[in-house]
């Protein structure tokens, strides 16, 4: 009797496993927030519900790991996967598309030792579609040479200077979570609409708009004449059989990342100018993927596509569709819940 019982209970929790493996897999998983890239849209410690259904589940790269983990197991912090076996992934058929605006939950481009789907995940507000061409004049996005509208949420930095002083409970009423104190005034992170309200306000002297400086490793530097994320002239986002000239050492330096992005099982090199791929010179190159440009709400303090490039079709795992629950780690007690996000929809 004993022994039944312990097969019974073996293939209950075997069918459990294999039931929530499933659902995590091809259906919704939860994913932990760990930085501030996305706020006020999407909080540090913000635990999201991400949608496999919507754009459609992957096939698994890595088919050995453990269930319901991604990367390391949470008790004892080891390695989840192998990669002794390691398979062709494929997109099954989702019910919508990628649009913009999206909030689109991915595994980053730069972890080129670690198969595509353990890479760690990005969560960024998608802006642009594959074939467009995007570009940026003071923070306000043009898609095709027309404007588009920023989501409310869209924090950019801007200079605060007081008749009077301002305490750390002003900011925190004020909608302001971080401030830092430079010369006279303050450099802090707010939306337009908080801006215009703020300036509004008989005891603030002037809100005025920061900028921000680019160095030469950000991507949009290879294409844009201006010395700012702020502003960067216009780019085609690549799409899925579209053809570029890369005789034109311009179009080739600027897609070079991307076209190795496009095929990672072949050999590609960038010899005096020429685009070699598999030992043979390449004039014209098609694209095989779509691919999209992303960007943080938190405009003013997020790595996204003005600054490593476009992410591709296959690297998207899906949708973020809500926040579950959200832990402040900079507060204790009962403040350490902030109840007011839970179940909280992102749209």
């Amino acid at each position: 009797m004993k022994k039944n019982s312990f097969i019974e209970l073996t293939k209950t929790l075997i069918f459990v496993t294999s039931l929530a493996a499933f659902v995590h897999w091809g259906i919704c998983e939860p994913s932990t927030v760990p930085t501030d890239s996305m706020e006020n849209t999407i909080m540090t410690g913000d635990t999201l519900l991400i949608s496999k259904l919507h754009y459609g589940p992957r096939t698994p790269i890595t088919p050995l790991q453990v269930p319901l983990t991604h990367q390391r197991t949470k008790l004892l912090n080891l390695k989840s996967y192998s990669t002794l076996i390691k398979l062709p992934s494929f997109r099954l058929p989702g019910f919508s598309k990628i649009k913009r605006g999206d909030i689109i939950v991915f595994n980053c481009l730069h972890e080129k030792d670690i198969p595509i789907d353990m890479r760690t995940f990005f969560v960024k507000r998608c802006v642009g579609l594959p074939g467009e061409i995007i570009s940026s004049v003071d923070d306000e996005i043009f898609i095709n040479k027309e404007k588009i509208a920023n989501s409310e949420n869209v924090l950019f930095y801007y200079f605060i200077t007081s008749k009077i002083k301002l305490g750390d409970q002003w900011f925190i009423k004020n909608g302001i979570f971080k401030h830092q104190n430079h010369l006279n005034g303050f450099i802090v992170p707010m939306s337009k609409s908080n801006s215009e309200r703020i300036a509004k306000l008989k005891y603030i002297s002037s809100v005025e708009k920061c900028r921000s400086d680019i160095s030469n490793s950000f991507f949009i530097n290879k294409f844009s004449n201006y010395n700012t994320i702020d502003t960067f002239d216009p780019i085609k986002i690549p799409q899925r059989g579209m053809e570029i000239d890369v005789t034109d050492p311009k179009i080739l330096n600027l897609y070079f990342s991307t076209i190795v992005e496009d095929r990672p099982n072949n050999k590609i090199e960038l010899i005096q100018n020429k685009l070699i791929i598999d030992d043979k010179e390449v004039k014209k190159y098609i694209f095989q993927k779509d691919y999209y440009f992303v960007m943080g709400d938190n405009r003013c303090n997020s790595s996204d596509s003005r600054i490593w490039g476009f992410v591709p079709e296959d690297h998207v795992c899906g949708k973020a569709i809500c926040v579950i629950w959200s832990i402040d780690k900079n507060q204790s007690g009962f403040n350490h819940i902030r109840w007011d996000r839970w179940f909280k929809s992102l749209y």
